[in-house]
């Protein structure tokens, strides 16, 4: 078997780093982690197909986002009439992709800070399931805590998280000469 090209890795690292936000953003797109896993899964088979066409130095996040859109908006259409499937209104106000242009990079920032400020017990289990990949029984079965327990624990924590982000971001910048 051959080695893999350098673009060949290059493109697997870009989509690795990005399989959480793609997550994330078809979960918010969905409302149901099933089938924004299922369309992660669709939206990587289409990015694979279409990996010669990326041009390394150009926006992955923007390109990746795009084809995880256009998979969400398939997905909508194969729906049809489905009432819980959101209206085009959602997907206007849903996060978009390039990550410089719409704050990522401060939301990752924030996030790193507000982390550590959460209870132990919630950023332990938003550690196991979110860095460890570890399932929401298997944490449970660890701690002592039925599924459901930890689903609680993990929504608490996610929500702590997003007021605290939310916080942060609103809170005016403060330089290292103490002025906004």
């Amino acid at each position: 078997m051959p080695a893999p090209a350098a673009q060949d890795i290059s493109f697997t690292g870009h989509l690795d780093s990005h399989q959480s936000r793609l997550l994330a953003y078809l979960l918010a797109l969905t409302g149901n982690r099933t089938e924004a896993a299922d369309l992660l899964q669709m939206t990587n088979l289409v990015l694979w197909r279409k990996a010669d066409r990326f041009e390394e130095g150009t926006s992955f996040s923007a390109w990746a986002f795009q084809v995880a859109r256009y998979e969400y908006l398939s997905w909508r259409q194969r729906k049809g009439r489905d009432r819980l499937v959101f209206d085009e209104t959602l997907l206007q106000h849903a996060p978009q992709a390039d990550a410089e242009e719409h704050g990522d990079a401060e939301r990752h920032a924030a996030l790193d800070d507000c982390l550590p400020k959460l209870p132990d017990r919630q950023r332990d289990v938003i550690t196991r399931r979110y860095l460890r990949g570890e399932r929401v029984d298997a944490i449970g079965e660890a701690m002592g805590l039925p599924g459901n327990a930890v689903s609680q624990i993990l929504w608490r924590a996610r929500q702590n998280l997003l007021e605290c982000i939310n916080h942060q971001l609103a809170a005016p910048a403060v330089h290292s000469d103490g002025l906004p």
